[in-house]
């Protein structure tokens, strides 16, 4: 079976189990293959025992059939391109990476839908991307072994931090030793804040060579659960996403499998779960920022105060506008991120710009899921502070796309060779020929007027040399000076505003609703550049 095969019926059977043991339950719904919450975090309310009775028979009866079409529909549909390529040699790579392209937008597609419902459910399902490392990296037997598993529903997690070792991984203490006799390695030590931490599969990463105090000396193995020597210490009691198990984990003596060779585990096998990492974080924030705009648009449009429902007042128009801007712009980013990262395997140039697209999608996304989960609640004015409003969770969950699978901060330390080398400006260069192009050529009827296109691509341009000179004044003292490191967060803010900007205008060829969110993108990044460089002249 193929990597792709895999995937795309791992991504079934995966949700299968996951779903039905949520704490969290959501109901689909067939409508612009959206999901609503029909009762938001039963964890907090409901025994778990009792939760997971009520969940299990509800689900099988009204959520899963839903949810399991969807993803049947989108299994067929994927298959059939992969079927189509055996049949021609010629157009096999072609119609190969197209089908590559279509799953990675599958995927992302239904994280978004179900984050859109509970982000603690989206978090658990993600976690089945672990047998992406185990495909990819490990032995035929491990493979063998395992990945049926993953498709028949074994839960996964993925075991790096550590209560010394958080985004600093290289400070990983976590021991791993052969056993000579067992003819396996041992695993001792402590792994803290370890999502789905009572997963059944566990990918661990831990220190194999003695003295090494570097990232050098680590290794990645896997773990199954039902060998023993892992105990659960504790689960952790969130602030949100309560519906995903947060757990401490004791590891004593507990028999490993390495994956892969020695040593690779960190500067290879973890940095090379980063790009997906960050991708379906991207995908859940997009989740929670589209339900965000839902429960606003829902609540502006009943609500009357004067006489008027308040989404006829313009203040909160204006914040429903930013809302759904917000959320367009970071989807536009991540489909765009997320064929790049799927085709990197095969592509160096892909791989390039997927390692740039990366850190701007999940630090974007994450933000904007704050803001929207905050104006969200402002257009619920006290309501919205009242738990039985769903914008309470959606705040309250929000909070931790921006700290987890790399803060903010590290996004745009990730963020900083791209913009230091001019790659971001060299991709921007791209949508700026792509956005010329369609203007010249015929669109369909739904596409918004040329002329209004032209007026954005205008205004686009003159933020792009807005950010040129904006670089040139923070590098003057170099790249490694204080200047720049302050800069950097505003660098990285720009080039998002302009690269969603020029996404959305592409967006808006085909469709011309894109075009008022292009335009928000388009005020942002004027407004940001005129105010940094006022800044750093000041």
């Amino acid at each position: 079976m193929t990597q792709t095969q895999y995937r795309v019926r791992g991504t079934l059977a995966g949700a299968s189990l996951l779903v039905l043991s949520s704490p969290a339950l959501a109901l689909a719904e067939e409508e612009n293959t959206g999901m609503k919450l029909l009762i938001p975090n039963m964890a907090e309310f409901v025994p778990a025992c009792v939760a997971f009775i009520i969940i299990f028979v509800i689900m099988s009866k009204l959520a899963w059939p839903a949810i399991l079409k969807m993803m049947e529909d989108r299994e067929k549909k994927i298959q059939g391109d992969l079927d189509s390529a055996e049949k021609s040699r010629n157009d096999a790579a072609v119609l190969s990476q197209d089908a590559k392209a279509k799953v990675a937008e599958a995927e992302r597609e239904a994280a978004e839908i179900i984050a859109r419902a509970d982000v603690g459910f989206a978090t658990i399902w993600g976690l089945t991307d672990c047998a992406d490392t185990i495909q990819e990296f490990a032995d035929e037997a491990l493979k063998e072994k395992y990945l049926p598993r993953i498709c028949c529903g074994a839960t996964c997690s993925m075991d790096l931090t550590e209560p010394d070792a958080g985004s600093d991984l290289q400070s990983v203490r976590l021991k791993a030793t052969w056993d000579e006799a067992a003819k396996c390695w041992r695993l001792n030590g402590v792994k803290r804040f370890i999502t789905n931490g009572d997963a059944d599969l566990h990918l661990v990463l831990a220190r194999s060579e003695e003295g090494s105090t570097d990232g050098r000396g680590l290794s990645y193995f896997v773990f199954d659960r039902a060998d023993g020597g892992m105990t659960v210490r504790r689960i952790e009691n969130k602030m949100g996403i309560k519906g995903s198990p947060t757990a401490e984990l004791q590891f004593t003596n507990a028999p490993a499998q390495i994956v892969g060779e020695r040593r690779l585990g960190l500067i290879k096998y973890v940095m090379s779960l980063m790009n997906g990492a960050r991708l379906g974080v991207a995908a859940q924030s997009i989740g929670l920022c589209e339900a965000a705009c839902r429960e606003a648009d829902a609540y502006a449009a009943s609500r009357e105060q004067f006489g008027h429902p308040i989404n006829q007042f313009v203040a909160v128009q204006d914040l429903l506008d930013r809302m759904r801007a917000r959320t367009d712009g970071a989807r536009s980013l991540m489909y765009e991120t997320a064929r790049y990262v799927d085709l990197s395997a095969s592509s160096r140039p892909a791989s390039r710009v997927a390692d740039i697209l990366t850190p701007l999608v999940k630090l974007s996304a994450s933000e904007f899921a704050n803001r929207n989960a905050y104006d969200c609640i402002q257009v619920h004015g006290g309501s919205g502070f009242m738990k039985e409003y769903a914008c309470e969770r959606l705040y309250r969950d929000a909070r931790i796309l921006s700290i987890y699978e790399g803060t903010s901060q590290l996004q745009v330390v990730a963020a900083i060779k791209g913009i230091a080398n001019g790659a971001y400006l060299k991709q921007i260069e791209s949508y700026e020929a792509r956005v010329t192009e369609g203007l010249a050529a015929a669109c369909n009827e739904k596409a918004a007027p040329a002329a209004d296109r032209q007026r954005c691509l205008e205004v686009l341009r003159k933020a792009t040399d807005g950010y040129r000179r904006f670089y040139e004044m923070a590098v003057a003292d170099g790249t490694t000076s204080e200047r720049f490191e302050h800069a950097t967060r505003a660098l990285a803010e720009v080039l998002a505003s302009i690269v969603m900007g020029y996404l959305l205008l592409l967006d808006s060829q085909r469709d011309a609703r894109f075009l008022k969110s292009c335009r928000y993108f388009v005020r942002e990044a004027i407004g940001q550049v005129n105010r940094h460089i006022a800044a750093l002249e000041n």
